[in-house]
This record gives C-alpha cells, sequence and structure tokens, in this order.
C-alpha cells in the first residue's frame, strides 16, 4: 500500500463520517467556514463513495454562499458549474461550447460577446447543469473557522485524493468527456491544486 493511497483512504473514511447534505435543499444552518467534499454516485472508492471535488471559500463565514453559487443558474460565478457544463456539451460534441466558455462577468465582456450568445440555449445548458448537480451529487463539510487554515487543507486534500493511485474515475464518469485533459485524468471536477503536496498523517489526525 502506498503511503498516497492510506492518506487518501483515511481521508475518504474521516469525511465520510460527517453529515451529508445536498444541492437540491440546502439547509440554512451550513457551517459558516470550512472545506467541503462532493461525492457522486456511482463512482466508488475505498469502501464508499469516491470524492470528486474539494472546495472551501474566501472571505469570513461565506461557505454557505459559495456552495449555494454553484446550485445559482449562472457558471460565470462557479467553475465547477462551468466545468460540468463543458463535458456535457462536449459529449454531446455541442458547437455552443465555445460559447459556454465565454464569461460574460464584466460589462467589457456583455459588451464584446452578448450578441453572439444564444442566451436560450445558455439556459437550458444552465438548468441541465443544476439538475446534474441536485441528482447526481452529496456533500460534506469539514468546518473550519480559520480561513487560511481551510485554504491549507483544501490544497492538500486536492493533492491526496488526485495522487492515490487507486482512487480513479469509473468508466462511466462524466468528467471523462471534459475536454480539459486533467479532470479526465484526475477524477476531479477542478485544474487547480492537482497532483501537488498532500495531507500529512499530522493534518488527518488533527481532525
Amino acid at each position: 500500500m502506498t503511503a498516497e493511497y492510506s492518506l487518501c483512504e483515511k481521508l475518504h473514511s474521516k469525511v465520510g463520517k460527517l453529515p451529508s447534505y445536498q444541492f437540491s435543499s440546502l439547509p440554512s444552518d451550513l457551517p459558516s467556514d470550512g472545506v467541503y467534499f462532493c461525492f457522486e454516485k456511482k463512482e466508488t472508492g475505498h469502501g464508499g463513495l469516491r470524492i470528486t471535488r474539494i472546495g472551501s471559500h474566501t472571505g469570513k463565514g461565506n461557505l454557505a454562499a459559495r456552495l449555494r453559487e454553484h446550485i445559482t443558474v449562472n457558471k460565470d460565478r462557479s467553475i465547477f458549474r462551468k466545468h460540468i457544463g463543458r463535458a456535457l456539451l462536449n459529449c454531446d460534441r455541442d458547437p455552443f461550447l465555445a460559447d459556454w466558455d465565454i464569461d460574460l462577468t464584466t460589462r467589457t465582456a456583455r459588451d464584446k460577446h452578448a450578441h453572439r450568445i444564444d442566451f436560450e440555449k445558455q439556459n437550458a445548458v444552465e438548468l441541465r447543469v443544476s439538475d446534474y448537480l441536485r441528482t447526481a451529487f452529496t456533500f460534506a463539510i469539514l468546518p473550519m473557522t480559520d480561513c487560511a487554515q481551510a485554504l491549507n487543507f483544501e490544497a492538500a486534500a486536492i493533492g491526496s485524493v488526485s495522487n492515490c493511485p487507486r482512487c480513479k474515475a469509473s468508466s462511466t464518469w462524466l468528467g471523462l468527456s471534459s475536454p480539459n485533459s486533467h479532470i479526465a485524468s484526475s477524477g476531479l471536477w477542478q485544474i487547480r491544486g492537482l497532483w501537488g503536496a498532500g495531507l500529512t498523517e499530522g493534518q488527518l489526525s488533527a481532525l
């Protein structure tokens, strides 16, 4: 057993014992700060559901707001949503993928690109993404009052899961259709922090 496998297995075991939530019904009493771990139906690892995304937030008390951004119909406020939409469109070989990639957050971007966007089509994709988030995912939260500590733990956890040689995507995982090879090869809905330094025994013991 490799060290990476052992630490990833321990992380899954500890996180798997935390309360489970769904994007379809976010409660009002979510922890205000911490790290969240997403699990996906039919994705297994270490004797249970496999972690397929790890995230945190910036700004004190903003964890619940960040999680709600993932379920709000606006892919430019959530890279998680954008990744899922890309995979859905790429799986369908839909040319709208090029327009989905455009970020319309700023006024300058809207003035430059809005005329080319089929917003009816975009809304349809947004609804597909929301449906996937509500039906395919559950998540757990590791509360942490220190935001800097939470961001450090998030980065280390991403390193541990992405480096685990036995915690990989199934052959039917939607992420395999992502146009980003990092998502497909890591088995995680993210591209930042992959294959970095993982968790230490001390960090896991502190939980």
